[in-house]
């Protein structure tokens, strides 16, 4: 069946305009080694900043200092020359980035002030931190004379750009570390400079590893001490070379396979790379079989949106477990496939396992999916929502108590029933929380919180120990915070790094993609409004599947106008996980 059902805008956002930055590689060449990467993809026209004129003003020097540190390609040569002999050397730029919307000119005498407005930050990752606290909006320039000329004698430790620039030279890329146990990766966001610039950025932030407040949630199999090469050049093939420095100490056969897979999944990014070459030292890095040429393609089994996953949607036919079979439903063969009294599914990410919360919302079952097996009543409680899964084979669910929500993790296996432990999520636990996710790869906890004003977006990460338990989470940040009185009615997975948010208008339906890092500038983004009235939404993190919408009647493709007819009775419709 075909039609059009009311598409009222669809409007795919590349890179909308955001904030932050990176660390910057402010000194060295970009070598070029016969790159198949277009050298301006993504840096803007080239921009030469002015040095500072003799007899300049004091708020002359602070208007130019900022305008050099929009240099292209990137660079802080020249905006160093506004600066005090005393701390042009030590002006650290790349410790943070800061965009602006715009800003006042400069004001002052011998102390200059600037005040942003629009502001925001990332750190020297390009890990984006949101707005800029309001105390720091203003910059604050002491000035001083040198040889009868002004120079600033204080600056920020931070690359000041307008968000038009940022915009134009950064993009929002995955940095893939693994899980605690290293069976798959987790991919972490950072803001990095398109270009020439692309490959090595990402290569800087593999070897630097992640940061500490990631304790638990992911790891790195790159060595330690390790420090990577100014540039990472591409020759004609396409093959990436990519120098390291320091002693790596003893490899074993699995680590340098972990370690190709971290840098495979990020390098295959960069347009123009279709392998890569490691070399520590003078050693040429070697995967298990002698090759020393790595496909960006390879490590596919990690993948963080499930590697055994498959495409098949579940749902529930009144209250038995169904699988979709081209365009009708069937009962899946274990002993959920018979009909039930359940109002919600989920099925695991390898298709084992069914999960089913029963009609009441007060009890929650589990059971083989394709073999026999008895029901187990895993889970009870006060009011359950549709539960989740992840690779790990461990089950999420969350509880709408009168006091809050409560979560609860539990492994399910083969053997006797394992009882569910209750996790502290701060800023999801004892919240009124109408929906969650959880992503396949377990390291994030996505909720959407209601409060008086408007629902609020929150994510936390999930912390494990090495033989994958869970043992902790962080607090929950901000991913968006909704107008007020506006409410989510669903959620989805629209990739690892992006959550689908269904809200309903007066009369049409607004479905938008959110970063899972809170940032508002995203490749791919997703904003469209729907002219039928829709109920959910079905999403997957895996990119070769659709992010589907459904209607009283249809289930609706989102990547175009094409709505199939729904069979009635079928409820609780998603993919595995």
């Amino acid at each position: 069946m075909r039609r059009t059902f009311g598409l009222v805008a669809v409007v795919l956002v590349s890179l909308l305009g955001l904030t932050a930055c990176f660390s910057i590689p402010m000194s060295g060449p970009v070598v070029d080694a016969g790159q198949t990467v277009p050298p301006n993809q993504g840096e803007g026209y080239s921009i030469v900043p002015r040095p500072p004129l003799p007899g300049a003003s004091a708020s002359d020097i602070v208007a130019g200092f900022l305008d050099a540190m929009q240099a292209t390609p990137i660079q802080t040569k020249v905006a160093r020359e506004f600066l005090a002999s005393s701390i042009a050397s030590s002006w650290n730029p790349e410790h943070e980035t800061i965009t602006y919307a715009d800003k006042t000119p400069p004001r002052g005498d011998r102390t200059l002030t600037v005040t942003l407005s629009g502001a925001e930050h990332l750190d020297e990752r390009g890990t984006w931190l949101g707005a800029l606290p309001e105390q720091r909006s203003t910059l604050t320039f002491p000035m001083v004379k040198e040889k009868g000329e002004w120079r600033i004698q204080t600056a920020p430790n931070a690359l000041i750009v307008p968000q038009s620039w940022f915009q134009t030279r950064f993009a929002q890329q995955s940095i893939y570390f693994f899980d605690p146990t290293g069976r798959v990766l987790v991919p972490e966001l950072v803001f990095v400079p398109t270009g020439t610039q692309l490959a090595t950025s990402l290569v800087q932030d593999i070897v630097a590893g992640p940061p500490r407040d990631l304790d638990g949630v992911v790891r790195s199999f790159v060595p330690s001490g390790l420090s990577a090469g100014l540039s990472v050049p591409i020759d004609a093939d396409g093959v990436a070379q990519i120098d390291l420095t320091g002693d790596p100490g003893q490899l074993s056969d699995h680590e340098i396979t972990l370690l190709g897979a971290q840098f495979a999944w990020t390098l295959r990014q960069v347009p123009g790379i279709e392998s890569f070459q490691v070399t520590i030292g003078d050693r040429q890095l070697q995967l298990p079989g002698g090759t020393d040429v790595i496909s960006v393609a390879s490590g596919q089994q990690y993948d963080p949106a499930g590697y055994t996953a498959g495409g098949q949607i579940y749902g529930l036919d009144k209250g038995a477990v169904v699988v979709r079979d081209g365009r009708s439903f069937t009962p899946v063969q274990g002993p959920l496939g018979a009909e039930h009294a359940y109002r919600s599914t989920a099925v695991s990410v390898g298709s084992e396992w069914a999960a089913a919360v029963t009609l009441s919302g007060h009890s929650l079952d589990v059971a083989p999916l394709d073999t026999d097996g008895t029901v187990r009543r895993l889970v009870s409680g006060s009011s359950l929502l549709t539960p989740a899964w992840d690779v790990f084979g461990g089950l999420w669910t969350l509880d709408r108590t009168h006091a809050g929500a409560v979560v609860s993790w539990t492994p399910v296996t083969d053997k006797a029933a394992t009882k569910p432990v209750v996790l502290d999520v701060p800023g999801v636990t004892g919240e009124d929380v109408r929906s969650f996710l959880v992503a396949r790869d377990g390291s994030r906890l996505v909720a959407d919180v209601r409060g008086s004003a408007g629902d609020t977006l929150v994510v936390s990460r999930i912390q494990r120990d090495d033989r994958g338990n869970v043992i902790g989470a962080t607090g929950a940040t901000t991913i968006s915070d909704f107008a007020v009185g506006a409410r989510v009615e669903a959620l989805a997975w629209y990739s690892p790094t992006a959550v689908a948010a269904l809200q309903q208008l007066s009369d049409t339906s607004l479905v938008r993609t959110y970063s899972v890092d809170g940032a508002a500038s995203a490749a791919s983004r997703l904003s469209l409004t729907v002219g039928d009235r829709l109920t959910a939404l079905l999403g997957s993190p895996a990119s070769n599947v659709p992010l589907y919408a459904i209607s009283d009647d249809d289930l609706i493709d989102l990547s175009g106008d094409v709505s199939q007819p729904l069979p009635k009775n079928i409820t609780s419709l998603g993919y595995v996980g």
